[in-house]
């Protein structure tokens, strides 16, 4: 999501960086007054413990990750937010992104996710990155299969990726079918079942013999 840098004088910048600065939530609250403009903005690396009111309500993308938030309510009002990055936070529910209907990259890694809930609604979602959370189990992941858009999925670092009992990317492939790249490997291919010719006898003979009664009138 990095842009051009812009620091703390660029009232009219459409990208705001703040990131890695050490700030709180009100701090991070007063400085983003500046930024009515900006459509995307790095907060990552600071002491935020909830999401800023004051972020601009038609910004495209956002990074607050490697924060100390626990909850994520407040993105509910980025009706426009394409881009989202929450990854190493405390989070153990993000259904409020729901209410982001335009979110096309989701980053949560690093958090307490043990299910998806809520991911589902976002149509135009692509990329899912839930590496590091606790889903252990298939179940957790299948309401993704109505993200029909969804091509990159990451789960590596999961209970569900750990296990070596069950190879949890035929799961996958057979669960959500539109997904071409886990954990940045492509196996699409890899598992797509192949259709295989299979030989009729007695249509063999019957065309042998089809062949050899032309081939006698000629």
């Amino acid at each position: 999501m990095r842009r051009g840098s812009v620091g703390l004088d660029g009232a009219e910048a459409q990208y705001c960086d703040l990131s890695g600065r050490g700030l709180s939530t009100l701090q991070i609250e007063r400085t983003l007054c500046v930024f009515e403009a900006a459509d995307a903005i790095d907060l990552s690396n600071n002491e935020i413990e909830s999401v800023p009111s004051t972020i601009p309500p038609t910004i495209l993308a956002l990074d607050l990750s490697f924060n100390l938030i626990a909850n994520a309510q407040g993105v509910d009002r980025l009706k426009n937010l394409q881009e989202i990055h929450l990854g190493f936070n405390r989070l153990m529910d993000v259904s409020v992104l729901e209410f982001c209907p335009l979110l096309q990259h989701v980053n949560l890694s690093g958090n307490r996710l043990m299910n998806t809930r809520g991911l589902e609604t976002l149509a135009f979602l692509e990329n899912l990155n839930l590496s590091e959370n606790l889903i252990e189990f298939p179940e957790a992941l299948r309401p993704l299969s109505l993200n029909l858009h969804l091509t990159h999925l990451t789960l590596r670092g999961n209970p569900i990726a750990i296990n070596t009992k069950n190879d949890y990317r035929v799961l996958l492939l057979d669960m959500i079918p539109s997904v071409l790249m886990l954990d940045d490997k492509k196996i699409r291919n890899a598992v797509k079942c192949k259709t295989v010719k299979v030989c009729d006898p007695q249509q063999d003979t019957t065309a042998s013999r089809d062949q050899s009664e032309a081939a006698d009138r000629w």
